[in-house]
């Protein structure tokens, strides 16, 4: 049966099924079927008949397309395509027949003839398998594949064939023209009253003003989509692209990727600020977009990219609501429904601080910029208390905003006062709900400032403030900052530190300082993140260097130590900015050794893995100096004996855990150290990544990549290898180790390869951090292929 099929003819649509498929709206979205049986013709026709009848189905009948091959069409919801597929093949098989069904929905707003095209391919991929029926229905979850593999097999050629019949001669083709432009140009010039729009696009000019209003609001009735598909082919793909769609994406979900899909025109007109012609370009193909998608409001990153970002702003902040907002009308003395909205998004968004960043920064900006009115709190702030304390930290940005522009009206002073009286009750609040402390030694403090009442207050708050922290579990760990709930990620005190923050840049406010400070000095590394979330980028670094720069600028001010400031950046570097590590580093290196004990112990309130991966790019660029990596050995050794034992024994674990460090120094064999442990642990669970264990804990790879060669050996081996006995005679014997990991024991070795390739001068430092065996050139390949196999043997006979 499959070997009357001929593949390259059974794509070209044959004319009676042309003229069917050609009957479909843009609002259709029927099931296309395709049965490879060799049942006669009446047979088949009993079996779609029966298979209609019981799954109420609206369906066409057959027509023939070549030997063994029907094709129809149905109407039907997901579930009954489902059950029609699987009873026209079962009714089919029980009477003996061969008999393959291909079923595959046709999204309403793409092309029917491809549809039909991808289920012939979806046959073919169907016949040599033993399966009966293959389905891909976008609305079906478990039955749709998506159709992306299928535009990638002819997606190319018949975008070729409709290059050549749609794009002609070129409708502009003036050198001025940038080339992301000119590719526009057929997309814009089809649209109603495309040419004139063309034209206004590159002149400014339109008949009228109240024409060109009026065209505009005419293009909301253009599917975006279709209308690329038609006429220009490229930004049909290009759209497809940016997307990420394996389906066809509607209007509404194409809006989003709006920045992505018109980057290539922003990245050309826009970088020179002194080209005004480009500029206007721009915004005038940008408003063409926001009629498309009608009128509704831009993404975010593409307002980012027309107004804020130095490199590529070319409207103002209110230009850019005039024009790409819809109007928005507020009685006196009030702001809009819109701004309304806006402001309770962003006072919802900032009910998540920890997701909170410099976008949400902006978004408050945007909010209030164009409503001075917006300033009275009263219009929008929230009667739930920790709601309100979330309005404060808007109100203390809003004087910020003021103190910016040296203005001060009544809004101003209403905010100020409203803030700063909030402030001191949110704050006491907090204090009393977490903690039992003297009364009087925090208002000492806090409110008159009395210094000499710190010291003391401070060590009655570690001891009397709630702990998420286990101390012998802290010990164990070699944790020295204690998690107070009070800094709780999803507590209402890190906003709080937020709002004295930026009160304090207002108007120095002795009492937010003060706030700060002692905050400090409980937990440094949580105080100084929870008010940098408006300079940074949601879960990652700063948002600009210029954001950076201006951050630790103002931690001076509010009383935030350097050495603090220092270790903060450290964990931001190793995290998400390798960039910035060697400058790090090399302030860590110049500091005497007094003074870098300093440093220890504030890199020490980091996490394990900022801490430990400092110190590991510390020991790349300076292997020489110590670090304090090898102390957190026994820590490491302990978890790990831990993880993988079979005993909850205590004794027995210390006990095991001294073996494998007396191991790993050298002062036992590993024949001594396998037979202290081969009955107590579970080697197999090696088979974990190599930083597996408790989170809070030292981390592995740093403490084997900075040891040295012999203990880098007899690491992988604690991991990766076990004795292999044999017996001649009576007598017991240990042939080479073998290896029982042999994965973890690659990733290993490439690690340490590629750390002597670094030691060696022949591979740099930021290189380091990125390189993969995949990036090696051949003779490099084999070089690393040389260094396995002689580390293999090592490892098997060391």
């Amino acid at each position: 049966m499959i070997d009357s099929i001929n593949p390259s003819t059974l794509h070209q649509i044959p004319d009676e099924v042309h003229a069917v498929l050609n009957q479909f709206g843009s609002y259709d979205d029927p099931c296309l079927v395709i049965l490879c049986t060799d049942a006669k013709q009446e047979i088949q026709t009993r079996a779609l008949d029966s298979a209609v009848k019981n799954n109420d189905c609206e369906a066409s009948n057959w027509f023939h397309l070549e030997q063994n091959l029907s094709f129809c069409y149905l109407f039907c919801d997901h579930f009954n395509a489902n059950y029609f597929a699987f009873d026209l093949s079962d009714h089919l098989s029980e009477q003996g027949y061969n008999a393959k069904v291909s079923l595959f929905r046709h999204n309403a707003i793409g092309d029917i003839y491809s549809t039909y095209r991808w289920n012939i391919s979806q046959l073919l991929e169907l016949l040599p398998t033993a399966e009966k029926v293959a389905i891909n229905d976008f609305q079906d979850k478990h039955h749709w594949q998506g159709v992306s593999h299928y535009l990638a097999e002819d997606r190319e050629a018949q975008f070729a064939k409709e290059n050549a019949q749609s794009h002609g001669e070129p409708i502009a083709s003036n050198e001025d023209i940038a080339l992301p432009l000119q590719h526009l140009a057929p997309f814009i010039a089809h649209l109603p009253h495309g040419q004139a729009l063309w034209n206004y696009v590159l002149n400014g000019e339109y008949q009228n003003d109240t024409l060109l209003q009026a065209h505009l609001v005419d293009l909301d009735s253009v599917l975006v989509l279709h209308h690329a598909k038609c006429y220009s082919p490229d930004f049909y793909r290009h759209i497809l692209r940016c997307c990420h769609y394996d389906s066809i994406p509607a209007q509404h979900e194409i809006l989003p990727y709006l920045a992505d899909i018109l980057r290539p025109l922003l990245e050309v007109l826009l970088p020179d600020n002194r080209n005004l012609l480009n500029q206007q370009r721009c915004l005038r193909v940008v408003e063409i977009f926001f009629h498309l998608f009608d009128q509704q409001d831009l993404p975010k990153e593409l307002r980012s990219v027309l107004v804020q970002d130095q490199a590529s702003a070319c409207i103002s902040a209110m230009a850019y609501e005039q024009r790409f907002s819809l109007p928005s009308l507020a009685e006196e003395n009030d702001i809009s429904a819109k701004t309304k909205q806006q402001i309770n998004a962003i006072i919802d968004s900032l009910d998540h601080y920890t997701l909170c960043d410099y976008q949400d920064y902006q978004d408050i900006e945007q909010a209030f910029a164009t409503n001075r009115h917006a300033y009275n709190y009263q219009l929008w702030q929230r009667e739930e208390e920790d709601e309100q304390t979330v309005c404060r930290l808007i109100g203390a940005i809003l004087l910020n905003f003021d103190r910016n522009a040296q203005r001060f009206d009544s809004y101003t002073e209403a905010l100020l006062s409203w803030v700063s009286h909030g402030l001191y009750k949110d704050v006491f609040t907090q204090f009393e709900q977490l903690s039992q402390p003297t009364s009087a030694r925090l208002q000492a403090w806090l409110i008159h400032g009395q210094a000499e009442q710190l010291p003391t207050l401070i060590e009655e708050l570690k001891h009397e403030l709630e702990s998420d922290s286990n101390e012998q579990r802290d010990a164990q760990l070699g944790i020295t900052q204690p998690k107070y709930s009070l800094f709780s990620s999803v507590g209402i005190f890190r906003p709080i530190l937020a709002t004295c923050y930026w009160l304090y840049n207002v108007n120095q406010d002795d009492f937010a300082k003060r706030v700060v400070i002692l905050s400090a000095a409980l937990a440094p590394q949580a105080t100084i993140a929870s008010i940098a979330h408006f300079y940074r980028q949601s879960l990652a670094g700063f948002a600009s260097l210029a954001q950076q720069n201006t951050f630790f600028m103002h931690l001076f001010d509010i009383g935030i130590s350097y050495i603090d400031q220092c270790a903060f950046h450290i964990g931001l570097a190793v995290r998400y900015d390798l960039d910035q590590l060697p400058d790090l580093i090399q302030r860590y290196v110049d500091l005497d050794q007094s003074e870098r004990d300093c440093w220890n112990q504030a890199i020490n309130k980091l996490c394990a893995y900022e801490r430990d991966y400092f110190y590991l790019n510390v020991h790349r660029l300076h292997p020489a100096l110590g670090t304090p990596l090898p102390h957190y050995r026994k820590i490491v050794l302990e978890q790990l004996i831990s993880a993988v034992s079979d005993s909850e024994n205590n004794h027995a674990l210390d006990q095991l855990s001294h073996a494998a460090q007396r191991f790993i120094e050298g002062e036992i064999s590993f024949q001594d150290y396998h037979s202290l442990s081969k009955d107590l642990l579970d080697t197999s669970l090696f088979d974990l990544p190599p930083d597996y264990y408790p989170k809070h804990a030292p981390k592995i790879l740093p403490q084997i990549l900075t040891a040295d060669s012999a203990q880098q050996l007899r690491w992988i081996q604690l991991l990766c290898s076990e004795p292999a006995p044999s017996k001649l005679g009576w007598i017991k014997t240990f042939r080479r180790h073998t290896t029982h990991n042999e994965q973890l024991q690659a990733t290993l070795l490439e690690h340490l390869f590629f750390e002597q390739c670094l030691h060696e001068g022949n591979l740099s430092f930021d290189d380091r951090q990125e390189i993969e065996i995949d990036d090696l050139t051949p003779d490099w390949l084999d070089y690393w292929q040389q260094y396995q196999r002689q580390m293999a043997r090592k490892i098997k006979s060391h």
